[in-house]
C-alpha cells in the first residue's frame, strides 16, 4: 500500500498532462501511422511495378509492317507492358525527357521489309548447303530511348522485355522463310516409287540460324546526354541524401528557439532595438553555413570515400551555379522551415519528433527512398507538395539528365517560395503572440 498509492497517483498525473498536450498526442499517434501509410504505399507500389502491374511505355511506329505488328503483340502479351502509341518521335522521346514516360520504342522504317528479307536470304543459304556468307543486308533497327533517371531493375526489365520479344519476332520470321522455302522444293520434286526406301538424309544445322541478328536493339542517347557520364547509383543517391540531411536541420534549428524561448533568452533580445526579422535572417544565415559544410561532407564522400569501397566516383560536373543557386534555395526553405516550427512549437519535443517525421514524410514523397515514379498515381500527385522533391528534381536535372537554367527554374522557385512562405508564417505568428502578451 505504500509504494501503490504514489504509483497510481504518478500515473494518474502523468496521464492528465498528457491529455493536455494535445499536439503531443497528434504526434504520438497520428504521425507515425500516416509515415507508416506513406512508406507502405511507395514499397508496396514498387513490388507491384516489378511484378504484377504493367510498365507504360511509348512505342513510335515508323514501319507499320507484320513484324512491328508482331513485335508490338509480343510485347504486351504478358500484360507487363503497355504500350501507348505516338505517331510522332519528337513527340515521344519529348514525354521520357520531361519524366513523364520512363522509356520510348522507336521502329524504324522498313524493318519488317529487311528483316522478311533477311531471313529468306539465311534460309536459303543454308538449304542450298552454301558456307559462304550472306549478303551484308542490314537488319530492323529499334531504338530505345531511356530516361536517365530509370536504373537498375526497371530498365534491365524494359530491356530484357524488348529484346526477348524482338527475338520472338525473328524466329517467327525466319521459321515462316524455312516453311515456304522447303513447301517449294517439295513441290519441285518427283512423285516417289512405291518401293522407295529412305536410305539416309541431308542434316541441316538449325542453330545457326539463331546465331545471327536480325533486329538490332539499341539504347541511342538524347542530343544533350552526347559526351555524358552515365547516371548510376551514385549519381542519384548522393544529391538525394544530401538534401536529406540538408532538411533534417529543422530540428536543432527549432530546438534552439525554443530554448531561448524558454530560458528568457529570446526575451533579452527582443529588448534591443532590432527587429525580429533580422533575428530570423540571421539563424537562416548561420544554419545555412551549417548546411553547405554538410553538402560539402556528402560530396567529398561520393568523390574520395565510396570508389575506395568500390563504388563509382561522384561526377560533379562544371554547372557549378546551377548547383549553387539549388543547394541555397534548399538551405532557404529548410532554415525557413524549422524557424517555422520553432516559433509555433511550444516545446523542444514536440518540434523534434513532428520535424523529424516531416522531413521522413517528405522526403519519401519526394523520391529520396522510392524513385517517384514508382509510386501510386496519387502518391505521384502528392509529390509535387514536397520541398524534398523540388529540390531533389532539380539537383537530379543537374547531375543526371545534364540539365541546368530553364530546366531548374520552376523547382527553384517553389523552394524560395515555400521559405518566403515559412518566413512569412513565423513572423506573422510571433507578431500575434507578442501583441497577445504570450511572448
Amino acid at each position: 500500500m505504500f509504494f501503490t498509492t504514489p504509483l497510481w497517483a504518478t500515473i494518474k498525473k502523468e496521464l492528465l498532462l498528457l491529455g493536455r498536450d494535445r499536439a503531443g498526442l497528434l504526434i504520438l499517434f497520428v504521425m507515425p501511422a500516416v509515415l507508416v501509410l506513406v512508406i507502405t504505399l511507395v514499397q508496396d507500389n514498387v513490388l507491384k511495378k516489378m511484378g504484377e502491374s504493367p510498365l507504360e511505355l511509348i512505342l513510335v511506329d515508323q514501319d507499320g509492317g507484320k513484324a512491328a505488328r508482331d513485335f508490338s503483340r509480343l510485347l504486351t502479351q504478358s500484360g507487363q507492358i503497355g504500350l501507348r502509341r505516338e505517331e510522332r518521335e519528337t513527340a515521344g522521346k519529348a514525354a521520357v525527357e520531361r519524366g513523364d514516360f520512363q522509356l520510348c520504342i522507336v521502329i524504324r522504317p522498313g524493318m519488317s521489309d529487311e528483316v522478311r528479307r533477311l531471313s529468306r536470304v539465311m534460309v536459303r543459304e543454308m538449304v542450298e548447303g552454301n558456307e559462304s556468307p550472306p549478303p551484308a543486308l542490314p537488319p530492323g533497327r529499334i531504338e530505345l530511348y531511356f530516361d536517365p533517371l530509370v536504373m537498375g531493375g526497371y530498365r534491365s526489365s524494359m530491356l530484357a522485355s524488348v529484346k526477348m520479344a524482338a527475338m520472338a519476332v525473328q524466329f517467327e520470321e525466319l521459321l515462316a522463310a524455312l516453311q515456304a522455302e522447303l513447301t517449294g522444293l517439295f513441290n519441285q520434286l518427283p512423285p516417289l516409287p512405291p518401293e522407295f526406301e529412305l536410305s539416309g538424309h541431308t542434316s541441316w544445322d538449325l542453330t545457326e540460324l539463331g546465331e545471327r541478328e536480325l533486329i538490332t536493339v539499341t539504347e541511342p542517347r538524347f542530343a544533350h546526354e552526347t559526351g555524358v557520364v552515365v547516371p548510376d547509383s551514385v549519381q542519384q543517391n548522393v544529391p538525394a541524401w544530401s538534401l536529406f540531411g540538408i532538411f533534417f536541420i529543422v530540428v536543432p534549428l527549432a530546438g534552439s528557439i525554443i530554448r531561448e524561448r524558454l530560458t528568457g533568452t529570446l526575451g533579452r533580445l527582443l529588448v534591443m532595438p532590432v527587429p525580429f526579422f533580422v533575428f530570423l535572417l540571421g539563424k537562416v544565415a548561420a544554419y545555412g553555413l551549417v548546411c553547405l559544410a554538410q553538402f560539402g561532407l556528402i560530396l567529398a564522400i561520393g568523390k574520395l570515400l565510396l570508389p575506395l569501397l568500390g563504388a563509382p566516383v561522384f561526377e560533379l560536373g562544371d554547372n557549378y551555379g546551377a548547383i549553387l543557386l539549388v543547394l541555397l534555395a534548399a538551405v532557404a526553405a529548410a532554415a525557413a522551415y524549422g524557424i517555422l516550427l520553432g516559433t509555433v512549437g511550444r516545446s523542444y519535443e514536440q518540434v523534434s519528433m513532428f520535424g523529424a517525421m516531416s522531413v521522413v514524410i517528405a522526403a519519401a514523397l519526394g523520391g529520396v527512398m522510392v524513385p517517384v515514379y514508382a509510386m501510386p498515381e496519387t502518391m505521384q500527385k502528392l509529390s509535387q507538395f514536397s520541398p524534398l522533391g523540388w529540390a531533389l528534381e532539380a539537383m537530379l536535372e543537374i547531375f543526371v539528365r545534364q540539365g541546368g537554367g530553364r530546366e531548374i527554374l520552376r523547382p527553384t522557385l517553389l523552394l524560395a517560395a515555400f521559405a518566403a512562405a515559412c518566413l512569412a508564417g513565423a513572423w506573422s505568428y510571433f507578431n500575434h503572440r507578442e501583441r497577445a502578451g504570450k511572448f
